[in-house]
């Protein structure tokens, strides 16, 4: 029985020697041995291989999600522009009076001069309106007879729009008087008195540093004169 399972092997032997085939090592070559009940054929342990896992899901493998970007650092506050000291301003309200009353242009003449001093820049009307005080003087001397006129006024003023470069606005006057008026044509010697007055207006305001107006001033009686009338006044700040 043993011969017999030898020869075979032989055999193959030489045929895969004459093939060229190189020899197995004899670790690998499977070795057939027999008894009388069986056969064994027993080959030499080889190594496992090491398979990685690999997740799957029904679309196909799992890539692993990237790690999570570090947060952008916190943005560094815009430099605020300097703020620079408030700017002493003042300057001149400057104003043509023209009475209305046929009997004043006669005795006082009828083109007045009119005077504000300002101090501080203009500040534009707002939408909502804004209480101010108001100071004036009127003059004038015509042949023999002056008038002088200080309005001293409460005012409120009221912005139409808010435009960026004109404002124009509208208002209202209330005033305390005080006068003094000397006529040599009628004999009159008023002295320093107080009256009231009022006043409308309207104009617009260029910016902080230039305004037009137009005021429509009514006076109560003083020394038996009427001095009502239409001021155009151009003020300016410096």
């Amino acid at each position: 029985m043993k011969l017999s399972m030898l020869v075979p092997s032989a055999a193959l032997a030489s045929l895969v020697l004459g093939a060229g085939v190189a020899p197995v090592s004899a670790q690998t070559v499977p070795q057939m041995t027999t008894n009388s009940s069986q056969e064994t054929i027993t080959n030499a342990p080889a190594r496992p291989a090491t398979v990685k896992p690999v997740s799957t899901s029904p679309t196909g493998p799992t890539v692993p999600a990237a790690a999570p970007a570090a947060p952008a650092p916190p943005a560094e506050p815009e430099a605020q522009p300097r703020k620079s000291a408030p700017r002493f301003t003042f300057g001149p309200d400057l104003g043509l009076y023209l009475p209305t009353k046929n009997l004043v242009k006669d005795r006082f003449g009828d083109n007045w001069f009119s005077l504000g001093i300002g101090f501080g820049q203009y500040e534009t009307a707002p939408m909502a309106g804004r209480i101010g005080f108001n100071l004036s003087f009127f003059t004038n001397k015509h042949n023999s007879n002056t008038a002088f006129l200080i309005p001293i006024g409460v005012q409120y003023r009221k912005g139409l729009t808010q435009g960026k470069s004109a404002t124009p606005y509208v208002g209202a006057e209330g005033d305390l008087v005080i006068s003094d008026i000397h006529s040599a044509t009628d004999n009159v010697k008023w002295g320093v008195r107080t009256s009231a007055g009022a006043s409308a207006f309207a104009g617009v305001d260029f910016g902080t540093s230039a305004r037009l107006e137009v005021q429509y001033r009514g006076f109560t009686d003083i020394a038996g004169y009427d001095f009502s009338g239409t001021n155009l006044v151009a003020g300016f700040r410096f």
